[in-house]
């Protein structure tokens, strides 16, 4: 009796994954067919919700349903981009999040730390290949040179021509690095979505996702600023390093945020974030590469430690 059982929950759990895919068909063809391109983005939201709800199987259901049409009748280049930066990870996340080992009467999950390092080295993947692929800096650099042209023929905008194109130089080495960010930061977003959902519904395989003591290992920690010394030094491989830099500082980035969360919990003082926000809307750039520097040197200095070792001390 509990055989059948299982592989009706088997067979219906298949047919939902199968819906999940043909979901994801959708809002990609959608996408394609309107100028609401940016759509694309948000294809791994069934991904994740379904490896989050019911397992390995049918995460891989679904995204090979949503695959095989993208692979079909898109573009090869867009097709790359879209499943280095938005599959893969969801696939990436989807499938070790759920991974466990029980012991001693306790369940142990997959890392939240591994889960960013993971992440990490394949978008660092993902900015070498595209780099040496479909966005070599040619490539870049013609399209900013036709977006000039534009600027160019407009009346009156000569003195605009001039400073963007300063501007534009002046961020091509980093423009594949920027763009892949972004969808990680989106797929940060996505990820939150679909967990939100999964505990809605009551259908989570793993109960809670605890970044607040996520840690980054030292040599990964430290290469945001290898690859930015090697961008300004070598001008060959500028353009590669250029990207390396700005998605290798992802995960330094993270364990900053998360350090700052933890401390104004720790503290009990929101006004902390309050301010942090304000600082980051005003000053982005500034405050992301603050926010950076404290991850790096949280990976050889445990802060989180001394701020709850100084919190007991203030509590005696």
């Amino acid at each position: 009796m509990s055989l059948s059982k299982n592989l009706l929950k088997n067979q219906a759990a298949d047919k939902f994954a199968i819906f999940l895919g043909l979901a994801g068909v959708f809002v990609a063809f959608f996408s394609i067919c309107t100028p609401l391109k940016f759509l694309l983005l948000f294809l791994n939201i069934p991904i994740f919700y379904s490896y989050f709800t019911f397992g390995s199987r049918s995460g891989l259901i679904t995204t090979a349903v949503l695959l095989v049409p993208m692979l079909i009748f898109m573009p090869f280049s867009a097709f790359c981009d879209i499943f280095l930066n938005t599959i893969a990870p969801a696939v990436l996340v989807g499938h070790f999040s759920i991974q466990n080992i029980s012991q001693n009467r306790k369940k142990w999950w997959y890392p939240e730390s591994f889960l960013l390092r993971d992440v990490t080295l394949l978008a660092i993947f993902s900015v070498i290949f595209l780099s040496v692929t479909f966005f070599r800096e040619s490539v870049i650099l013609d399209s900013y040179t036709n977006a000039l042209k534009v600027v160019s023929g407009i009346e009156g905008m000569e003195n605009v021509q001039v400073n963007l194109s300063l501007v534009l130089k002046s961020i091509v080495k980093f423009s594949v690095g920027i763009g892949i960010f972004t969808k990680m930061m989106l797929n940060v977003m996505n990820f939150k979505i679909a967990d939100a959902l999964a505990k809605r519904f009551h259908k989570n395989l793993r109960p809670d996702f605890d970044f607040s003591a996520v840690r980054v290992p030292t040599l990964l920690a430290l290469l945001p600023l290898l690859s930015l010394a090697l961008c300004l030094g070598i001008d060959a491989i500028s353009f590669i390093f250029g990207g390396i830099f700005i998605v290798s500082s992802f995960a330094p980035i993270i364990c900053g945020f998360s350090l700052l969360h933890a401390a104004a919990n720790r503290l009990q003082k929101n006004w902390i974030l309050v301010l942090l926000y304000l600082a980051l809307l005003c000053m982005p750039i500034f405050m992301l590469l603050s926010i950076m520097l404290l991850g790096i040197i949280d990976s050889f200095y445990e802060i989180r430690l001394i701020i709850l070792k100084n919190r007991e001390l203030d509590s005696d």
